[in-house]
């Protein structure tokens, strides 16, 4: 049996590989060395002898260890088995393509490193591989110690060892070129997918030989039916179909762009008109790169798209693009005559702020004097150049800036529009003149704030005046409180007036009813005629009425004198004709007195008696 460690070598010999092995295993130094030498032996007769039986050159010595640096460096892994297929040796590439150690190898067999799925290939190849075929088995599958699969190509051969042939095989990890293969596959699908399903373009390819004057199709996308209205097939078999819809007109460019890309290798592309089968006119993009084969022949890539939209679009840009040159032209024109309209309106303007009596301004953000009216000169005494760039606080009354200041700072944070602002400024002759100033913010179309555009006007008279009125108006007010201080002592000694009434009117009384009544209640005892009698109750009763607040009430409803006696009578119960005879009227005046009295106490039209309203009185 061969040891399960051997060295490998492999030479050319009429088309077939030998390989000898070299005995490593157990053995004392003598035997390995006389191995050698019997290996050495081997190899020269081997490189002495070819099939005509000619002798070769004795191989150089070290040969062998030549041999087996080369099976252990080798860039692919090499695996010697029996013809049972047991593995007898393996390099280095092979432990790290399959994942095993070398005693692992050693152990295992050519079933154990293949998927189940490939092991008939696997046997029928290696059975070739002993018989002495020298064969490949390509894209099959390596089954590795972590379970995962590698692709690899297999090339298999036999070698003679003590007369028993062995089988070598080289394994080529293939995983890298699958990748490529499997990338290109895909860009080519896509390529393929792309030019056949391009919506408004077709993909071709054309041979113009090596002259460049052929045209020959080597590829076509199906879009060329829809394109041109030729089949694949036909276009494949005969170009022309295709040229010779390009209008006549055009041909001569083509040809020329064609030729002068071909003789620098450099892109070309061209807008063509195209009548097809069916008559209709559609004007087509050619793109194309030329790229010169190994036999001379120029191949072109190229696409062709449709751009007849594209043209008219151009052609309707071009006619709005007239259009829009005349509107253009009358815009510039309008614009100009607007121009002149306003120079003439500003030159309006400035000759109406130069005639009122206001000083017209203008700020700019940082409230920087960018415009002064001339009625500056008149209000402050300076010319409108000594206003320009500088800040309208240089020209304020000591103090104005630091009151003014907080009120300017809120004005510019928020851009508002300020009214009848009053100030004090300095004329230039050193006077305080008083001003008052209205401004508004003004902005551009994007919205940034500019500044602020205003006037002022002079309020010195008006402040001299409003000073004169509020002077006075202290004096009045100081002549009010005086005046106010006497009511209150007028109110005092009115109030004491009426106290000292309401006293004397309570004595009064007393002494009427104390003094007086009780000596008529005597007279009434005594012996009286009529006249008498009656003159004695109205005494009394005119006593009574003093006491009740009769009198009082009726005085208040500016009763006149007679009025008064008619009303008293009335209420002591008397008739119209004792009145009448008593005050020696006539009854029609005493209707009339009754009347009047009725009328200042509003009970007219109402049904409601005279004596009583009066009894309810006092």
């Amino acid at each position: 049996m061969i040891p399960h460690h051997c060295i490998v070598i492999v030479r050319s010999v009429e088309g077939r590989t030998k390989i000898d092995h070299m005995k490593d295993g157990k053995k004392t130094k003598d035997q390995l060395i006389e191995e050698l030498l019997s290996l050495r032996r081997r190899v020269a007769d081997l490189e002495g002898s070819d099939a005509g039986g000619r002798s070769r050159p004795e191989v150089p010595s070290g040969l062998e260890e030549r041999y087996r640096t080369l099976f252990e460096h080798a860039s692919d892994a090499i695996i010697v088995a029996d013809p049972e297929g047991n593995f007898l040796e393996v390099n280095r590439k092979a432990e790290d393509l399959l994942g095993y150690g070398k005693e692992e190898l050693l152990r295992m067999k050519v079933t154990d490193i293949h998927p189940r799925e490939e092991l008939d290939r696997v046997v029928l190849h290696f059975s070739g591989a002993v018989a002495g075929r020298i064969d490949s088995l390509h894209d099959t599958r390596l089954l590795r110690k972590d379970g995962t699969v590698v692709p690899a190509d297999i090339t298999g051969c036999f070698v003679e060892y003590e007369g028993k042939r062995l089988a070598q095989g080289i394994f080529r990890n293939i995983a890298e070129r699958k990748e490529m293969e499997e990338t290109l596959r895909k860009s080519e699908e896509q390529l393929r997918v792309l030019s056949e399903n391009l919506a408004d373009g077709m993909v071709y390819q054309i041979n113009s030989g090596a002259d460049g004057r052929q045209r020959v199709f080597t590829y076509v996308s199906p879009a060329v039916e829809r394109f041109h209205g030729v089949k694949v097939e036909d276009a494949m078999m005969d170009p022309s179909l295709i040229y010779d819809q390009v209008g006549a007109e055009y041909r001569t460019a083509l040809k020329e762009s064609e030729t002068r890309a071909c003789a620098t290798m450099s892109r070309f592309e061209i807008d063509v008109p195209m009548r097809l089968p069916s008559g209709d006119v559609r004007w087509r993009r050619l793109i194309s790169f030329p790229h010169l084969h190994s036999d001379g022949s120029v191949m072109w890539d190229g696409i062709e798209l449709d751009v007849t939209e594209r043209r008219k679009m151009e052609e309707e840009l071009a006619a709005h693009r007239d259009h829009l040159g005349k509107l253009v032209e009358e815009r510039t024109a309008r614009i100009s005559e607007e121009v002149a309209r306003r120079k003439e309106k500003e030159e309006q303007y400035l000759s109406l702020v130069e005639s009122i009596k206001e000083w017209v301004w203008e700020m700019n953000a940082d409230l920087v004097h960018t415009y002064v009216s001339p009625r500056i000169r008149e209000i402050l005494g300076y010319e409108p150049e000594e206003f320009i760039g500088r800040a309208p606080f240089d020209f304020m009354a000591p103090g104005e800036p630091e009151r003014i200041a907080p009120l300017a700072k809120k004005i510019l944070s928020g851009k508002e529009q300020f009214t009848s602002l009053g100030t004090a400024a300095l004329h230039k002759n050193g006077q305080v003149v008083y001003l008052e100033a209205s401004g508004r913010p003004f902005f551009d179309d994007k919205g940034t704030f500019l500044g602020y555009r205003g006037s002022c006007h002079d309020i010195t008279d008006q402040k001299k005046t409003m000073d004169a009125l509020r002077e006075r108006e202290r004096e009045l007010t100081a002549k009010s409180e005086a005046l106010e201080e006497v009511n209150a002592a007028l109110k005092v000694l009115l109030r004491q007036r009426e106290e000292d009434r309401e006293e004397l009117e309570a004595r009064l009384v007393s002494n009427i009813r104390e003094m007086v009544l009780p000596y008529i209640h005597k007279m009434r005892k005594d012996k009286l005629d009529l006249r008498h009698r009656t003159f004695l109750d109205i005494v009394a009763a005119n006593l009574n009425e003093i006491m009740s607040p009769f009198p009082t009430t009726i005085k208040q409803l500016n009763f006149t004198p007679r009025e008064i006696e008619v009303a008293s009578l009335i209420k002591e119960g008397r008739t119209t004709k004792e009145i009448a005879e008593f005050l020696g009227i006539a009854t029609s005046a005493v209707d009339s007195h009754r009347n009047n009295i009725r009328t200042k106490l509003g009970l007219n039209n109402k049904k409601i008696n005279l004596r009583s309203h009066l009894l309810s009185l006092g």
